[in-house]
């Protein structure tokens, strides 16, 4: 049966204590009871030490004591204390009041100086048992000294009082322990709730997880719980974050495909004017570009890093391919641009990712722009440092200073009536990040803004 760990514990629990607390009462009551018979035992030596005592020899040499005894049960008839004086040949030759109407079959004595215990039936009344101690003494003869009659003390009690004493002993331990095991379930039920009380916590938690009423797991927990809830803290945080990955990796690559779609469409309104060798060059050129940037976001999302592989690839091949393929896209616009790539300059990195700086910093320029690009690259040394400088500038309307932070965060366009969705700068600053590069935003000598990308080349 499948039952909670609380009802688990409480059964194990309450079967250890139970069998704890059985055998313990065993124990207790066999020690009791070893004591009450230790106890009668010295009573009854001395009544026998007593009787021993208070014996007296008469004129016909015969056993003489006392016909009132101290005791008050040798004097009332079957009060259930019994005393018997008998000889060497078991004749008795002394009986205590009480005794008068007991019956016993047979005596077996003991020699001198003998204790004797056992436990017998007599044949009176409901034929009870009875506890029988003898002892053999030898009385000297006071008229003739040297002579020495060996005779057997012999004090009888009646089993059942002892009896009924450890039966109500062994009631009492009873009614104790059932008592000190209910209060002591009681008390393992509250210290198991309590201390159950963060699994209940994080099982609340979970819950409110599965309904989506908390995105993450809450703290305070007990030192055995606070490993397991930050490794499941952190398993959501990526969970998450994958997801997120995923979903900015499927805008920036829909962000990605706009420019080579724009080239193809570009291309299909001047299929008139270019040859036919030219034009499948360009398309080829286009889809392969598509592909490639297909291939990249993809391992970008699986991977969860902006920089995937890194190699030296030569700046210039990708700075004209991607100013050719926008001049294509916004010739009705008749952007004048200016170019200067510094020669010999290569990027260190994925062929996408500086696809993608270029593609988005310049389609914003040529967007934005009135009349004017400007695009620069060269190396810069600084102290130890080489760095690869991106510089696109454009006479368009700018970015107010209050907002250029805001710019490069995701979904975020200042003209909101330009085609977009606010991904490409985003873009940008993710794989810049990836690199531990910089982005910065000033104005521009053209009147507009001025991007500037810092890359460290290694």
């Amino acid at each position: 049966m499948n039952y909670s760990l609380r009802a688990r514990l409480l059964i194990v629990s309450g079967i250890v204590i139970s069998i704890f607390f059985t055998v313990l009462a065993l124990i207790v009551s066999h020690t009791f009871d070893l004591y009450l018979q230790d106890s009668s035992r010295e009573r009854i030596k001395l009544h026998i030490y007593t009787l021993i005592s208070l014996t007296e020899f008469n004129e016909k040499q015969e056993i003489n004591l006392p016909r009132s005894l101290r005791d008050q049960r040798f004097n009332q008839a079957n009060s259930g204390l019994y005393a018997l004086v008998i000889d060497k040949n078991a004749n008795i030759v002394w009986r205590s009041t009480s005794a008068k109407t007991l019956s016993i079959k047979h005596f077996k004595t003991v020699p001198r100086g003998v204790w004797s215990y056992e436990r017998i039936n007599s044949s009176t009344g409901e034929g009870e048992s009875l506890i029988l101690m003898k002892y053999g003494v030898g009385m000297q003869d006071l008229k003739d000294p040297k002579r020495m009659s060996d005779y057997n003390f012999v004090v009888l009690e009646r089993l059942r009082p002892l009896r009924e004493e450890i039966q109500s002993y062994r009631m009492t331990i009873f009614v104790v322990l059932v008592i000190l095991l209910s209060v002591m379930l009681t008390l393992e039920a509250l210290i198991l709730h309590w201390g159950l009380e963060p699994l209940r916590k994080l099982t609340k938690e979970l819950r409110q997880l599965e309904s989506g009423g908390a995105s993450r797991l809450g703290e305070h927990y007990p030192k055995e719980l606070s490993l397991l809830v930050a490794n499941l803290n952190l398993l959501l945080a990526n969970e998450r974050e994958q997801r997120q990955r995923y979903r900015n990796t499927m805008a920036d690559l829909a962000h990605s495909l706009k420019t080579p779609l724009a080239v193809l469409k570009g291309l299909q309104n001047h299929a008139d004017s270019q040859s036919r060798e030219t034009l499948f060059s360009s398309i080829n050129e286009q889809v392969s570009r598509m592909d490639k940037l297909v291939q990249h976001q993809l391992q970008r999302a699986v991977q969860g890093m902006m920089t995937i592989r890194q190699n030296w690839i030569k700046f210039a091949t990708y700075a004209n391919s991607t100013l050719q393929a926008l001049q294509k896209v916004y010739i009705d616009k008749g952007v004048e641009l200016h170019s200067h790539v510094e020669e010999g300059l290569f990027f260190c990195g994925d062929e996408n990712d500086l696809l993608d700086i270029l593609g988005n910093l310049l389609d914003n320029a040529f967007k934005q722009c009135k009349h004017q690009v400007v695009f620069k690259a060269f190396e810069r040394r600084h102290k130890l440092t080489r760095q690869l400088i991106i510089q696109v500038e454009d006479d368009g309307p700018g970015v107010p200073l209050d907002s250029r932070q805001e710019i490069l965060k995701r979904g975020v366009r200042l003209d909101s009536r330009a085609v977009g969705h606010g991904v490409g700068l985003a873009t940008v600053m993710t794989i810049i990040e990836g690199y531990r590069g910089t982005l910065e935003i000033e104005d521009s000598i053209l009147g507009g803004a001025l991007f500037r990308v810092i890359l460290p080349l290694k």
